[in-house]
């Protein structure tokens, strides 16, 4: 006989097991946060020991725990930039980009479009890849490409200045064309030194930047170089399809609070080469990007 301070039984309910799709959910969130934690952890590194600006002595540290890796060179910073680049294809297939800025935008201290020279000219085999040319180095406004021709431009050769471009640098404001602005942004690139850079600093650094907007968008700056000199040939219904394309930048450097108003500028930046009519080389990405140490357009392997 049942008191009543005894409970009644209680039957236990028998849990049904997870689903295939909720297991599925739940390594989907899972590869997510790993995901989100090791993209950032690894370009947060990426960016401090190569892009930051480090001194010498912090150089050294890292270069002590992690041979070369301030170079991008070396073991673990080929670890590293297979991860990087495994996430990022993630990023971009997802549509997970994100540029983080927390209140308002940002306060630009350069600008730049683009520009492309055409020449029907042969490539040159030695020396300069632009015949005559040179770059000039400033601590400040870094490089500059500097012509033999000055704006006398040889009937060999013509410019073909970004839609937004403007007319008159001195008043100029953006106005229309936005979605050609969103194509031109993702190859332009601040390139104006850090404090203490040496010329050899720069020349590295603008190197591998020039290989990273490949490896990052080859096929994109691609079809932008198509578009415009297809655009140009349908105005110009008579000229031949030029040897060589070559990407440049048209870049400025804004004043800083405590100097005039006004800006500094445009220098001159190559970027990359496109020959439409060379026939691809096995192995190696169709545009070939800019060496700032050899002043030439040099192949570059997939």
């Amino acid at each position: 006989m049942k008191t009543e301070s005894e409970p009644d039984s209680v039957e236990a309910v028998p849990v049904a097991p997870a689903s295939p799709r909720q297991v599925l959910l739940g390594l989907f969130i899972l590869f997510q946060l790993a995901f989100l934690i090791l993209s950032n952890m690894v370009g947060m590194v990426q960016w401090v020991a190569t892009d930051s600006g480090l001194k010498d002595k912090p150089k050294m540290f890292v270069d002590q725990l992690a041979p070369k890796f301030t170079s991008k060179e070396g073991h673990l910073w080929t670890w590293c930039d297979r991860v990087e680049t495994g996430t990022r294809r993630w990023t971009q297939l997802t549509g997970q980009d994100q540029d983080w800025s927390l209140f308002s935008p940002g306060t630009s201290k350069a600008t730049g479009v683009p520009i492309l020279l055409m020449s029907w000219d042969h490539p040159t085999i030695s020396g300069p890849s632009i015949k005559g040319s040179k770059l000039d180095y400033d601590a400040k406004l870094g490089f500059n490409l500097v012509t033999a021709w000055g704006k006398q431009i040889p009937d060999d050769f013509a410019w073909l200045p970004s839609e937004n471009a403007p007319e008159d640098d001195k008043n100029y404001v953006k106005f229309g064309k936005a979605r050609i602005r969103r194509v031109e942004g993702q190859f332009y690139m601040n390139a104006l030194p850090y404090d203490d850079d040496k010329r050899t600093d720069v020349e590295a650094r603008l190197t591998r930047r020039m290989q990273e907007l490949l490896r990052d968008n080859h096929d994109g700056v691609l079809r932008y170089m198509q578009w415009r000199v297809r655009s140009w040939l349908r105005a110009h219904p008579g000229e031949t399809e030029p040897r060589q394309v070559m990407l440049m930048e048209q870049f400025y450097r804004i004043h800083d609070p405590g100097e005039p108003l006004g800006w500094d500028g445009p220098m001159l930046l190559p970027q990359v080469l496109w020959m439409p009519k060379a026939e691809p080389l096995a192995g190696k990405y169709l545009l070939e990007p800019f060496n700032y140490s050899t002043q030439r357009f040099e192949p570059m392997a997939k």
